[in-house]
């Protein structure tokens, strides 16, 4: 009599086979969606954790008041320094004095600004305190939108400044002056006579010429030219000691003039 449980067993290892096999298929296609979710996953937290200090902003964000050292003034007192970041690359902010723009202690307003240029303005204002002052503290508050930040300056010794550098490093401290400009003719050496100067004209229609400045922005009418002299070099030893002959053909191609 035949025995036929082989073959329940034989279906039994055939049905676990397809199992196997279908498991396995279905593994390899949800592999690529499951690394699919990995990438995504990773670009999502990466972008979760982007420091937001790293962006440059045009515009929307707020001003950072600072402390930028005091300096010793003449009738005994201080000057207290201060500046600022406008963390905005473009937008230019306005804040004017009170609640949202304020000195303290003292009035609201001590000559700070109302109008904020973008990023670093340093040394941009100061105010001045008693010789009394001591170790009190001076703070300059700014509130724009939600967020306030302050600056507190005291008289730490290690942030003394000069008010003005150039004017320490010549003696005294004294009152800032404007640069003046001015424009001389070459030297010459051994006897020699200094060369013409530089000049600048604009000729008008006439014909007529107009001197103007040695560093100057002109408007030129239709009709108008600018008229520029290169200055000359200064001369190498006096002219009367030259050869009479050779002076004269200087003189007649121009390298000197008659008055040399």
């Amino acid at each position: 009599m035949e025995k036929k449980p082989a073959r329940g067993r034989a279906t039994s290892r055939l049905c676990a086979g397809l199992f196997e096999k279908a498991m396995l298929n279905r593994s390899r296609r949800f592999t690529p969606l499951l690394a699919l979710a990995v990438v995504l996953g990773a670009a999502a937290e990466g972008r979760a954790q982007a420091d937001p200090q790293n962006f440059l902003f045009s515009s929307g964000q707020s001003i950072q008041p600072f402390f930028d050292g005091w300096s010793h003034h003449p009738d005994g007192g201080f000057d207290m320094h201060f500046g600022y970041l406008n963390r905005n690359y473009v937008e230019e902010l306005h804040v004017p004095v009170g609640a949202a723009n304020r000195m303290a202690p003292g009035e609201p307003d001590q000559g700070q600004p109302t109008y904020f240029y973008p990023r670093t303005n340093r040394r941009v204002f100061r105010v001045r305190v008693p010789p009394d002052w001591g170790d009190r503290r001076l703070e300059w508050q700014i509130t724009v939108g939600d967020e306030t930040y302050s600056a507190l300056g005291w008289l730490q010794p290690e942030w003394e400044i000069f008010a003005n550098a150039a004017a320490a490093r010549a003696g005294g401290q004294g009152d800032n002056q404007p640069p003046t400009l001015a424009v001389t003719a070459p030297e010459g050496a051994r006897g020699g006579t200094p060369g013409g100067r530089a000049n600048q004209f604009r000729r008008d229609a006439n014909g007529d010429l107009h001197r103007l400045n040695p560093c100057a922005q002109a408007i030129i009418p239709e009709g108008h030219t600018i008229v520029s002299y290169s200055c000359g070099g200064g001369g190498y030893g006096a002219p009367t000691e030259r050869p009479a002959a050779q002076v004269a053909i200087d003189v007649r191609e121009r390298w000197v003039s008659p008055e040399a």
